[in-house]
C-alpha cells in the first residue's frame, strides 16, 4: 500500500467527541501520512507544567471559590482562562510552517475563539470523529481501572450518571460538532483502519480540489 505524503503546508486537525477513540485512529493515520503528530492534551500539559488539564481547572476553580464567587460563575471563569492558555497553544501549533496532524479533544471547539483561529487557518483539514450516546455508554463500561486514570470525568460513576454525562455532552455539542466540523465526519464504531482510509480518501480528493 502505498503512503500519503501531507504537502508541506498542509495540516490535519482531528477532533471528536469523548470515547471516539481518537488516539487509536491518530496513530495509525500519523503512519499512514507520514506526518508530525501532535495531542494537543499533552501539549498543554506540558506547556502548563501540569499532570493534567484537570488540575490546572481545579486549582482555578480553587481560586475563584476563595474571591467568592458562586460556583456557576467559577467554573465559567476557570474554563474561560483555560481556553485562553489553550487558544495559545493552538496558536504555536497551527501557526507552524511545517505538515502537522493535531489531535484535539472535546471541549476545544467550545471555545469560540478557538473555532474562529481553526477557521482561519490555511491549508487546514478538518476531520471530526462521532460516536453515538449507546456507543458512548459501551465503551465507557468497558474500560479498566488503568484506562480510567486518564479520565477521571469518568471514574467511579454510577451507570446512571454515566448515562446523564454522555446523554448532556451528546446534547450540548452534538449539533456544534456537526455543523461546525462539516461534512467531515466520520463513524468510529468501524475498523479503525477503515476508518483511516476513508479519511485518507477525503483528504487526496481535497487536495486534488485545491491544487
Amino acid at each position: 500500500m502505498n503512503k500519503l505524503i501531507i504537502p508541506y503546508e498542509w495540516k490535519v486537525f482531528l477532533f471528536g467527541m469523548m470515547l471516539a477513540w481518537k488516539s487509536g485512529i491518530w496513530k495509525m493515520l500519523a503512519e499512514r501520512l507520514q506526518i508530525t503528530f501532535e495531542d494537543l492534551d499533552d501539549f498543554l500539559v506540558q506547556h502548563l507544567n501540569i499532570k493534567d488539564i484537570w488540575e490546572y481547572i481545579s486549582t482555578k476553580l480553587e481560586e475563584y471559590r476563595k474571591a467568592g464567587n458562586n460556583e456557576e460563575e467559577c467554573e465559567r471563569k476557570a474554563w474561560a482562562d483555560f481556553h485562553k492558555v489553550e487558544n495559545d497553544c493552538l496558536k504555536i501549533l497551527l501557526w507552524t510552517d511545517e505538515s502537522l496532524l493535531l489531535s484535539g479533544w472535546g471541549r476545544t471547539a467550545m471555545s469560540g475563539e478557538n473555532r474562529l483561529l481553526i477557521n482561519d487557518t490555511k491549508w487546514l483539514i478538518k476531520i471530526n470523529l462521532e460516536v453515538d450516546f449507546d456507543e458512548q455508554i459501551r465503551r465507557a463500561e468497558s474500560l479498566n481501572p488503568e484506562q480510567l486514570l486518564n479520565r477521571p470525568a469518568l471514574q467511579w460513576k454510577t451507570p446512571d450518571e454515566l448515562k446523564k454525562i454522555f446523554r448532556d455532552m451528546q446534547l450540548d455539542r452534538r449539533w456544534l460538532y456537526s455543523h461546525f466540523w462539516g461534512w467531515n465526519t466520520f463513524n468510529t464504531w468501524w475498523k479503525f483502519s477503515d476508518v483511516v482510509e476513508e479519511i485518507v480518501e477525503l483528504i487526496t480528493e481535497i487536495q486534488s480540489e485545491t491544487h
